[in-house]
């Protein structure tokens, strides 16, 4: 949605929460670069030219909420895939978001706006 939409939606005395996810590659080498380039294949060491890359690279998953009032509790989570909606549930909203609510919140009448993500609708 647009923030027309969050406008309208969101009325006087009433806070925002939002919620944002970032992934990192754990991964060093530049994409670009994982090629090789040789003018005569049969000199290229075998290594070289069967390196087997992994489908889903490692990558770092940093969760926070925020509001006018603060931040939560950053999630950092190891993974190959996407959040799942268990781990969103469990680690994200039961561990960080509702404690984060009850602390900045808890007299306030809310919004939450989660972003598009499929885990935040499973």
């Amino acid at each position: 949605m647009n923030s027309l939409k969050v406008r309208r939606l969101l009325k006087p005395g009433v806070e925002l929460i939002m919620d944002d996810e970032k992934y990192f590659t754990l991964v060093d080498d530049i994409a670009s670069n994982r090629f090789y380039y040789t003018v005569d294949p049969s000199t290229t060491a075998n290594k070289i030219k069967f390196n087997c890359q992994a489908k889903f690279e490692p990558k770092l998953l940093v969760w926070m909420a925020i509001s006018s009032k603060g931040i939560s509790r950053v999630y950092v989570h190891r993974s190959k895939n996407a959040v799942s909606t268990n781990v969103y549930l469990n680690e994200c909203i039961r561990k960080r978001l509702i404690p984060f609510i009850e602390r900045y919140h808890v007299d306030d009448s809310i919004l939450f706006w989660p972003d598009l993500a499929s885990a935040h609708y499973g």
